[in-house]
């Protein structure tokens, strides 16, 4: 998942908010959690969590963000050329 701090504006308006992700350390064939913004945290500018996202969006609107959910979808080899 590539997630930059600009997402988080992107969160705005919704009810609830789904983050989609290959995932090939997860179980099969998916995994399914709430996503809750941490009360602290520290990220960098170039890849974020789903939680950090978050956490920027209460930053920035100070209130929290609309329910948010993690799907982790099993993935395989993702090298290109694998059949």
């Amino acid at each position: 998942m590539q997630l930059l701090i600009e997402h988080a504006t992107d969160l705005a308006g919704f009810d609830q908010i789904l983050f989609v992700d290959a995932d090939m350390s997860c179980g099969e064939p998916f995994e399914f959690s709430a996503v809750h913004a941490p009360e602290n945290c520290s990220y960098t500018s170039h890849t974020l969590t789903p939680a950090a996202l978050l956490f920027i969006y209460l930053q920035i609107y100070q209130h929290a963000a609309p329910p948010a959910f993690l799907l982790r979808i099993r993935g395989y080899p993702f090298e290109l050329g694998i059949h």
